[in-house]
């Protein structure tokens, strides 16, 4: 797969233990701890909207294999736009 330039795949095994904390900031007020958190960031799209929330990426696709409520909860719980 040849991706244009600047363009870069993102592991999310990699990365997904450096938005912990940010999950539990943004919901603290709904009893979030680092454990659920960890658990809720296995959902790449979880993963995905904190990526978008902390503008490192531009944007994420989902929808194909995840039902409309599971796309749509993410974004209004941590965004919330």
């Amino acid at each position: 797969v040849e991706l244009g330039a600047g363009i870069e795949i993102v592991d999310p095994e990699v990365v997904r233990e450096s938005y912990v904390g940010r999950l539990v900031e943004l919901r603290k007020n709904k009893g979030m701890t680092e454990t659920v958190a960890r658990e809720q960031l296995e959902d790449n799209v979880v993963l995905g909207t904190l990526m978008l929330e902390q503008d490192e990426v531009d944007g994420l696709v989902s929808g194909a294999v995840h039902t409309t409520a599971n796309t749509i909860r993410p974004p209004l719980q941590l965004i919330k736009t």
